[in-house]
């Protein structure tokens, strides 16, 4: 199956936040799903990023920006 993933979706996957969910967690490290993220959502993720307001989205941030 495949999954599309909105910003904030994202975010908590790369960051472990636990408001994704336990059950969706589990599902995603079965790597049974394909998973894709918008281009505007990564957008939207580095912009907030650097306005300061992922202060703990910095490793994967890091990552992207590379």
């Amino acid at each position: 199956m495949s999954l599309l993933f909105d910003t904030h979706a994202w975010i908590w996957w790369n960051t472990g936040n636990p408001r994704l969910g336990r059950a969706l967690t589990e599902r995603m490290a079965s790597q049974e799903d394909q998973i894709f993220v918008s281009a505007a959502s990564v957008w939207e993720t580095v912009t907030k990023h650097r306005l300061g307001k992922l202060l703990d989205a910095e490793p994967f941030v890091g990552q992207i920006e590379r």
